[in-house]
């Protein structure tokens, strides 16, 4: 909770405060005093039709909201909001662990995304990644939100296939999910920079890009990303 937590405020500074052009000042905050004026409010969690675990809409959300105002792949910042942030909150884990887990590899194979292991980045966080991107695609070619849930969710819904089609449009590829996730965490733009601070070295964790640059540190974290991209296949299998 409190790294998920650290994700969402980075949301907020990171992403939701550049808003810039695109939305008026003042217009999310009159959005959110209207609809909470007419009683609505933001159901914490909901039941996953498809894994039966409980999903927290805040997070998945956020994810969406920031993928929304930030598209990729113009763009990758909106990650952050999402598997971006998640990935570096995991990295800062397995870092203070790394004497239990001298290989990255072998600390996703035992804590990314799995089903009924608590973790950092457990297996609802990916859902709620995977969904909220799906989700601000849907939303950026204009179909309302509402629709976009109700038919997401529904029977026979995309929730059935929710990993195949985030790994087909975010990815494409395992070796560019590899590379997307080594970029995650070393490339150096403001907004990465920002959040790595927020997210690693706050957490006591070495950067990064600092662990990149050791003798055997490149070699080290390719082996930490490929951890993550064979998560990420495995889900997608699952769904075959």
């Amino acid at each position: 909770m409190k790294f998920r937590k650290r994700t969402l405020e980075m949301l907020g500074d990171l992403i939701c405060g550049n808003l810039g052009a695109s939305v008026p000042q003042g217009e999310s905050e009159d959005w959110v005093a209207y609809a909470k004026s007419k009683g609505h409010t933001v159901k914490k969690q909901f039941t996953d039709p498809n894994s039966g675990y409980e999903l927290g809409a805040e997070h998945l959300m956020a994810t969406a909201d920031g993928h929304l105002i930030i598209t990729q792949p113009t763009n990758p910042g909106g990650d952050i909001a999402g598997w971006g942030g998640d990935w570096m909150t995991f990295y800062a884990n397995w870092c203070n662990d790394e004497e239990k887990y001298a290989s990255g590899k072998a600390y996703c194979d035992a804590k990314l995304a799995k089903p009924g292991v608590s973790s950092s980045f457990g297996f609802t966080d990916l859902i709620e990644d995977a969904d909220g991107y799906l989700i601000a695609r849907a939303c950026a070619v204009g179909t309302p939100i509402n629709q976009i849930v109700r038919e997401y969710y529904s029977n026979g819904g995309g929730h059935l296939t929710r990993f195949t089609q985030y790994f087909n449009k975010r990815f494409s590829t395992a070796a560019d999910c590899k590379d997307q996730a080594y970029n995650d965490l070393t490339v150096q733009h403001p907004k990465f920079d920002a959040a790595r601070t927020a997210l690693t070295i706050a957490a006591g964790a070495k950067t990064p890009i600092a662990v990149a640059n050791e003798i055997g540190g490149f070699d080290k974290l390719q082996n930490f990303c490929q951890g993550f991209t064979d998560a990420i296949v495995a889900r997608v299998g699952a769904e075959s």
